[in-house]
């Protein structure tokens, strides 16, 4: 009796070590070996796996889970059959697959099948969507059962189970991975001839624009044709929840209302002021990151300002924030249907390699690029798709980490400030002046930077808070005595230090862009278009009560534009240094004269010499958004969605032309199709409003009539005259005589549409309301003059310059007065 119990209790072991359990209708395999364990944690977008083979019929596989789970986190789990290596097999049709977001700790993370599987080699894969996980890593290995995280085989075993239906079965020596797959990226996508971006043709250099200080933004004639140059921008898809708990601090408000709190961390004022601190109130407001609304407004402010890519700031820790940056692809894809050239997208990771870079990399990888989405949104560098991150610590021998190397162009994103030159692979993102140089092995300029300030102390030159006592805000500059100017209204206006609210001319962005622009750079990249935020310390790099990103409106490096008083200056001082880093377009001139009858039908307008000014519609959204809290936005949308305008001329009259894309609204309609004129030089006593003499409907008009008005000054208006117009369908046709707008000789002049906007005369409406067509402050240029190509002047004949060569002194003498004379008359 004692030798039959020993001998089942020896059997009983035997099974145990060999991880067996078995009844009589199926048997259970551990996938694990008792031995030290300890705890694997997996992040976001990170994998556990386990490799198999069984040589009986199964009818479950799992995982155990080493942490209970309510909700927060999500594990798709999927079954393969095995197929040369981890990456293929996940790439073969899944045999089962279901999403599980509850469980217990110790809990089976398994597949249940109610017939059971054939025996084979398969490949279980947990997917960690949202969230993270935990699993029981053993030391100890199991033969036929091989353990892996993120494709990556590990020595020991993971806790879980097989049951076979099968009772005789039992595990088999797996398979080696073998042919390991390498997906390179797709080509890079080409603007289709097809697509509403080729077929609207919408070209932004071509715009005029006048910002709020009187600065004119350079075009054609000061900065050429355009050049094969690129300009990235800093974009924060970052904290796309916060709105939903944090209210917003408008710190710039609160230190002019409170100044006692600037140094004082423990104040007790600060109790009153707890949420998510904002350098000041953005122009569309305290907006969600994902408010469509806004994402639209900003793919056209880009692309009019001639922005090619964007970088996401996921610099911090393994975070991705995908529901910001998915919104904005998908807003932005939206936007390209509607004629946007939107600029494309790549994202910037930890400033130096760790594991977040790797679960960063899989994330998105994972939930991006190898699922081929907005593929044409991705920017391409060297042929493949940009990620700005450290590929230091990447595994060649690892197939996946092999898959990424090869899938992505790296540039390790370099952190300081204040580094020299580099020539290896990496490049920066802010920089003080003069900024680093990012060189390509042949000692030409891959990229440099360009920010709108620096949280830097310029006494110490260390990194300090953006509130520190020496910090490098929007005016501060480097050089002693570094100045540029501008005409305006006659006057020739110098901007240094001295000059009144110098934080409004950006001197720090403007002394960056000249050495940028002076080194002659393949990429210039830009710091930054909408951070808003920050945090508060107690002690940050020796600043007390720091704020170290972001501060107020002297010290703050967004451009986007804002509801105080740097209003939209930043984002035109962007325009016109882009144009002279990447060069812009000739604008069109229509010399040739057209009489329009406006009671007749469109067909009229269908001549080849006369111009189509297109332009994207459904421009503004319609609104019903929270922002953070205390805030809901509305905004009814589009209401005549502007997408072509034209202009004829005769001796008697200008003609316009618009096209809406459906029905025009009633004409009884408030705010309704205005028209903006910009018919001379602004002078010292000229009078205008935000640089446009005339309006036409700035009140209602009549079934068949408009009223001309000219501004006394300002949002002020007098009564010119009364204009004739017709409505058909979605098009408007509107005839001025050219003598109530003074244009008795050349016809040449700016001219914007609105609508539903300007109710009271606040030029920022056209950001924020209805339509503007352009957008913003631009403006369209028409002329019925030849246009010279640059470089060239009017009225130089060709034998001048040979009658100069051939040395003919006298008649050069008087070429040279016929010169001068007939430039004086250009003049």
């Amino acid at each position: 009796m004692k030798r039959s119990l020993c001998f089942i209790l020896a059997t009983i072991c035997v099974l145990t070590l060999f991880s067996v359990n078995v009844n009589a209708e199926s048997k259970t395999l551990n996938t694990y070996r008792e031995s030290e364990v300890e705890t694997v944690n997996i992040a976001e977008g990170g994998r556990a796996q386990l490799q198999f083979k069984v040589s009986g019929s199964f009818t479950s596989v799992g995982i155990n889970a080493a942490k209970s789970n309510r909700g927060k986190s999500v594990i798709v789990a999927t079954l393969y059959k095995w197929d040369k290596n981890s990456i293929t097999s996940r790439r073969g049709t899944p045999i089962a697959s279901k999403e599980i977001d509850l469980w217990e700790a110790d809990q089976l993370i398994s597949l249940e099948f109610d017939k059971p599987l054939d025996a084979g080699e398969y490949f279980y894969d947990l997917y960690v969507k949202s969230g993270s996980f935990t699993v029981y890593q053993y030391k100890g290995n199991v033969v036929g059962a091989k353990n892996c995280y993120n494709d990556k085989f590990y020595l020991g075993s993971i806790k879980g189970q097989i049951v076979l239906s099968d009772t005789n079965g039992g595990f088999e020596l797996t398979s080696e991975m073998t042919d390991f797959p390498v997906d390179y990226a797709p080509p890079e996508s080409q603007i289709a001839a097809d697509s509403n971006i080729a077929i609207m043709g919408v070209d932004p250099t071509k715009f005029a624009a006048i910002d709020d200080l009187g600065r004119t933004v350079d075009g054609y004639s000061q900065t050429g044709p355009q050049k094969d140059k690129i300009v990235g921008m800093f974009y924060w898809t970052w904290h796309d929840t916060r709105h939903r708990y944090d209210r917003p601090i408008n710190i710039t408000q609160l230190m002019e209302q409170h100044p006692e709190l600037k140094k004082d961390f423990h104040h007790t004022l600060w109790n009153n002021y707890v949420g998510m601190n904002f350098w000041n109130e953005p122009l569309f407001g305290f907006y969600a990151r994902t408010d469509k609304y806004v994402l639209r407004k900003h793919a056209e402010m880009l692309a009019n300002a001639g922005v090619d890519f964007v970088l996401f700031d996921c610099t911090n820790g393994s975070f991705l924030w995908e529901d910001g940056y998915m919104t904005l692809l998908e807003t932005w894809s939206e936007a390209r249907e509607q004629g946007v050239k939107t600029p494309q997208v790549a994202f910037m990771l930890q400033f130096a390699y760790s594991g977040n870079t790797l679960t960063s990399l899989a994330g998105l990888y994972e939930n991006l690029y190898s699922k081929n989405l907005y593929q044409d949104l991705w920017f391409y560098w060297e042929g493949k798709p940009l990620i700005m991150a450290h590929s230091s610590g990447l595994e060649e021998s690892d197939p996946y980490q092999y898959q990424l190397l090869n899938y992505f162009t790296f540039r390790a994103g370099m952190p300081s400030y204040f580094r020299e030159d580099m020539t290896d692979d990496s490049w920066g993102w802010l920089h003080v002046y003069p900024q680093a140089l990012y060189k390509n092995d042949d000692g030409s300029v891959e990229m440099t930077t360009v920010g709108v300030a620096q949280n830097a102390d310029y006494e110490k030159m260390e990194l300090s808070a953006m509130n520190g006592d020496h910090n490098m805000g929007r005016s501060f500059t480097m050089q002693r005595g570094y100045s540029y100017s501008y005409a305006y209204r006659g006057e020739k206006i110098k901007v240094d230090k001295s000059i009144e609210n110098s934080l409004l001319y950006g001197l720090n962005f403007q002394e960056q862009w000249d050495y940028a622009i002076s080194v002659d750079p393949e990429i210039i990249f830009v710091t930054g278009w909408n951070e808003w935020v920050m945090g508060r310390f107690e002690e940050w790099c020796g600043v007390h009560n720091a704020f170290p990103d972001q501060y107020d409106d002297a010290n703050s490096r967004d451009i986007e534009p804002s509801k105080g008083i740097l209003k939209d200056h930043y984002y035109y001082q962007l325009v016109s240094n882009i144009r002279r880093f990447k060069g812009a377009s000739k604008p069109d001139s229509q010399t040739t004269a057209k009489t329009i009858d406006i009671t007749q039908g469109a067909d009229q307008w269908q001549d080849s010499n006369i111009i189509s000014y297109n332009y994207y519609t459904n421009n503004t959204y319609e609104r019903n958004t929270a922002g953070y809290v205390g805030y809901t936005y509305t905004n009814e949308g589009t209401r005549n969605d502007i997408k072509t305008t034209k202009v004829s001329y005769d001796k008697d009259n200008v003609y316009f032309y618009v096209e809406t894309v459906n029905a025009l609204s009633p004409y009884t309609d408030t705010n309704w199709m205005r028209l903006l004129l910009d018919t001379q030089v602004a002078t010292s006593d000229s009078k205008d409003w935000e640089e446009f003499e005339y309006i036409l409907n700035r009140n209602n008009p009549t079934a068949s009539e408009m009223v001309l008005e000219r501004s006394t000054g300002d949002w002020n208006w007098e009564e010119v005259g009364k204009v004739s117009y017709t409505v058909q369908g979605n098009i408007m046709q509107v005839a001025v005589p050219r003598s109530m707008l003074g244009m008795t000789d050349r016809v040449t002049f700016n001219f914007k549409w609105c609508d539903n906007n300007l109710s009271t005369g606040d030029i920022m409406d056209v950001y924020t309301d209805g339509t503007a067509v352009p957008g913003g402050r631009f403006v369209f240029q028409f002329t019925s003059e030849e246009i010279p190509d640059f470089g060239e002047k009017a009225g130089i004949s060709w034998y001048v310059i040979v009658i100069i060569a051939v040395g003919v002194v006298v008649i050069a003498a008087a070429t040279v007065f016929v010169i001068l004379k007939s430039r004086r008359k250009i003049k």
